[in-house]
């Protein structure tokens, strides 16, 4: 099936991809489970009564209805998986990934080669059994419609990979070769799991635990509350309350701990990312091993940050946007921990070559501060503190809330002015920012398609401006220029856009 080039060994032969062909036998059981779980979600509600409601007796019943419930949706499940599985079929012809799927409403899509940005090859435990792979594809025109095929054997799946990404260096007959590797040992690993944002996963117990809390409330007699509404009252209550709290504060703190670091172990066991002519390759997970492959010519955004205890551990997440990226679409970016800043000066350095010193370049205007505390800080403690109001009847402890939460978003937005830092450079623009972590963003003029000088009332008045740069993987806002500054890096952005058209990398 997979004949290979006679030019260059490494590269499979176009030709065999281009029948239409079915995915593996074990695409059935797949099919299947994911039939089986899309209908539970939509009648299980329905499913669960009907199956375990009070039977009626026996004289009374003419067949067990129940039984020939679970029957037919078994057996619609089953009709349901041989249709899709059968219908589905795809194929690689003129350039073009051809997927045809759909029985009763037939659909055709057609992704054209050269605008995928990236192929994944994911195997959950089911699909590391099986020996398959499922093998999806991001591309601009494929957002709405995902290009994904759910089980091709493991190796096939591979040779799919590399003919799709392949380079026009790699289909004229060079010989692939590694340039770059980065790696995470098992040490990093855990120094990764354990500085992740924790506070995520405690906020998700909490709002998880309050909603339990509440159903457990709604459950309860009008006796059992007034006996627990008399017994939280009285002295001893009061106090076993307060040791009650603590308790669980630091159960759900520890929790929240385990939860992320074990997220954090299981996605990034075993990373490994090499440089190819087609771009990054990863390979990376546990339990679910993914391997991406992301063309380097696609990256229009480059991040790299750290929280404050990553930046004392020199530990980097550096976060490569792609072309056409959707927000709601995880697998639209790729995120790279990386060992040292060093090491991250050097992986940026064919996106952005300048390795910029923190504390260098231009800040801007400290109106930021206290105009953002205005705007955003005092409006969010207003709505707080009446919350709590409403709780406590406190007026002191609101007060104090209140008062607290102005100061805390006042040093918050002065901080991050004072350590806002932008350098405009031949190739590109740098930007430094951060409050309790750091965060730098680099971005290339070739790559910029809509430039925005945006003021509002005050900043007319004042003569400054917010810049809003906008490339096809997000977009970098340098807010409160002066407006001759911002007008100046408008049009030197405009200019290069116009000027330059070479790819990085």
């Amino acid at each position: 099936m997979n004949q290979s080039n006679p030019m260059n060994p490494s590269l499979p032969n176009l030709t065999a991809w281009e029948t239409p062909q079915r995915q593996s036998l074990a695409a059935i059981l797949i099919i299947f489970l994911k039939t089986m779980w899309g209908f539970f979600t939509q009648f299980g509600i329905v499913l669960i009564i009907m199956l375990f409601q009070k039977p009626k007796p026996v004289e009374a019943q003419s067949y067990n209805y129940q039984a020939w419930l679970f029957y037919a949706f078994l057996g619609l499940t089953v009709v349901v998986t041989f249709l899709r599985y059968w219908f589905y079929k795809f194929s690689i012809k003129d350039e073009y990934l051809h997927i045809h799927s759909g029985w009763w409403q037939k659909t055709k899509l057609a992704v054209p080669l050269k605008s995928i940005q990236a192929v994944h090859l994911e195997q959950n435990i089911w699909q590391q059994m099986l020996g398959v792979a499922r093998v999806s594809f991001d591309s601009a025109g494929s957002e709405q419609m995902e290009a994904r095929i759910d089980a091709l054997p493991l190796k096939k799946a591979e040779s799919l990979k590399k003919l799709v990404l392949a380079s026009p260096s790699a289909k004229a007959g060079k010989e692939v070769i590694i340039n770059k590797t980065y790696h995470l040992s098992e040490e990093d690993v855990w120094k990764l799991s354990l500085s992740a944002n924790h506070f995520k996963a405690f906020l998700l117990i909490i709002i998880f635990g309050f909603q339990f809390v509440d159903d457990i409330i709604n459950a309860m007699t009008a006796d059992q509350k007034e006996a627990i509404e008399a017994y939280a009252d009285s002295a001893w209550g009061r106090g076993l309350n307060l040791l009650f709290i603590g308790v669980v504060f630091f159960m759900v703190a520890f929790i929240s701990i385990a939860i992320s670091t074990v997220r954090v172990l299981l996605e990034y066991h075993n990373f490994k990312m090499d440089e190819t002519p087609q771009g990054w390759k990863v390979s990376q997970g546990l339990l679910t091993q993914k391997q991406k492959v992301i063309s380097s010519s696609k990256i229009q955004l480059v991040e790299y940050s750290a929280n404050w205890l990553r930046a004392w551990l020199n530990i980097w997440l550096v976060k490569l946007n792609i072309t056409g990226q959707d927000k709601t679409k995880q697998q639209a970016h790729l995120s790279v921990p990386i060992i040292s800043l060093e090491s991250v000066h050097e992986f940026t350095k064919p996106y952005l070559a300048y390795a910029p010193v923190r504390g260098a370049g231009k800040g801007i205007d400290s109106a930021y501060w206290w105009r953002s505390t205005l705007l955003f800080a005092v409006p969010i403690s207003l709505m707080v503190s009446a919350f709590f109001y409403v709780i406590t009847w406190h007026l002191w402890f609101v007060g104090i809330l209140f008062i607290v939460n102005i100061l805390y978003g006042a040093i918050h937005f002065y901080i991050w002015r004072r350590r806002f830092r932008w350098i405009a450079q031949e190739e590109g623009l740098w930007v430094y920012k951060g409050v309790w972590g750091q965060t730098y963003t680099l971005l290339h003029w070739q790559k910029i398609q809509q430039v925005h000088l945006l003021q509002n009332l005050y900043q007319h008045k004042h003569g400054l401006a917010d810049l809003r740069l906008v490339t096809a993987g997000g977009e970098l806002i340098v807010p409160y220029l002066p407006l001759p500054t911002a007008q100046v890096l408008l049009n030197h952005s405009l200019h290069r856009i116009e000027s330059r058209q070479e790819k990085w990398l």
